[in-house]
């Protein structure tokens, strides 16, 4: 059994969140080390449509991302299952960036700023006390800080160490995601199209390719019977997609897959543990919003633990300065991405719902700001 170091910040998992809380607190002089259980680069189940909104906020902290060249995305397209349309502009607009390129990118970033990433060590048992934590590995190893962050995504090992009530139940959703050729996305334009029993986002990233990850109820593949069944009887349903899966070249062997995908509320603090990213709450990806979401948390929790391994706060300030900070910021998005979830996937509320927005454009308007931060929103 070896033991690490002591050090400030401990962070579960090197997702956006993890990555960009890691960044900030590198920067700030703190001792951090990242703990992530697989490698970069990798893929990830992700729309891979990052809003502009957080994007000054990693500028200040060295971290370019135009120069991974990204798409400048300015539109939306969304259709109804039958493929019935609606396009609006995007108030702000986001960029097009897989998740192979942007988490490599920060993980650097976050290196270079003098963060220790280890990777490769997946998190098997956690012992918590009144001066921070120790993380057993499954390596052997062992870590201690002073402050613990959870970073570690969609029901980890960590929330059933810390027996968070959302992570023995079994979720509705699953998520695919599969890398493409086609000529049917402009590279400016983010698409969404429904379908019965789900909906599919569509939009081009750096390297040109279209990323093609749609969100499905598990009551679906168990009705097909797989994923090749499942997609000809229900996305095809949506002319589009029908259009995309014919044409379209698919660039991976297999697609990646994501089951028991949970939008349950969650609390963002465990104990002593500060949550992140999705450990804190998962936004329908109907709004196209969680990497920003993910990237704004670490900038927020970052913010707190500076202020508290300063002196400057009491670690009940911290963590109650977080929660408050967290909510004040995201829980709204949070409510709004849920009605909008509400509505799409089931073919009659899904054309209701796009009737409304055609005879009333500035509804797609509203719900698209209210799912959205501006620029200054983390400065």
């Amino acid at each position: 059994m070896r033991t690490g170091p002591v050090t400030d910040i401990l962070v579960l998992g090197g997702g956006l969140a993890g990555l960009s809380a890691s960044l900030y607190l590198a920067r700030a002089g703190h001792r951090v080390r990242l703990l992530e259980q697989k490698e970069y680069p990798r893929h990830k189940v992700c729309g891979e449509y990052l809003s502009l909104e957080v994007v000054p906020y990693l500028q200040s902290l060295g971290a370019d991302l135009y120069t991974l060249q990204p798409k400048m995305q300015s539109r939306l397209l969304l259709t109804g299952p039958g493929g019935t349309p609606v396009r609006q502009q995007l108030p702000l607009g986001g960029l097009g960036l897989s998740r192979y390129a942007l988490d490599h990118f920060l993980a650097e970033r976050a290196t270079e700023a003098g963060a220790h990433i280890h990777t490769r060590q997946k998190v098997l048992a956690l012992n918590l006390d009144e001066d921070g934590g120790e993380v057993r590995t499954q390596t052997g190893d062992r870590f201690r800080a002073r402050v613990l962050l959870n970073a570690t995504g969609k029901r980890s090992i960590v929330d059933k160490v810390l027996q968070r009530p959302f992570a023995d139940r079994t979720a509705p959703w699953m998520a695919v995601k599969q890398h493409m050729a086609w000529a049917g996305c402009p590279e400016d334009e983010v698409q969404l199209h429904n379908f019965p029993q789900g909906y599919c986002g569509v939009s081009q990233v750096e390297s040109g390719v279209v990323n093609v990850c749609y969100l499905v109820r598990t009551e679906a593949l168990r009705q097909a019977g797989s994923l090749e069944q499942l997609e000809r009887l229900f996305l095809s349903a949506n002319p589009v997609l029908e259009q995309l899966l014919g044409d379209g070249q698919r660039l991976w062997k297999r697609p990646l897959v994501i089951s028991n995908v949970s939008f349950a509320r969650k609390t963002q603090r465990e104990s002593q543990v500060l949550m992140l990213g999705d450990a804190a709450g998962l936004i329908s990806p109907l709004c196209g919003n969680g990497m920003a979401m993910a990237i704004g948390a670490g900038r927020l929790a970052g913010e707190q633990v500076h202020a508290f391994l300063d002196g400057r706060i009491s670690r009940t300030d911290m963590q109650r300065n977080y929660t408050r900070s967290w909510r004040r910021h995201f829980s709204h998005r949070l409510w709004w991405g849920r009605q909008v979830q509400a509505f799409f996937g089931t073919p009659g509320l899904t054309d209701l719902a796009l009737r409304a927005i055609r005879y009333f454009p500035p509804v797609l308007h509203q719900i698209i700001r209210r799912t959205h931060g501006t620029p200054d929103y983390v400065s």
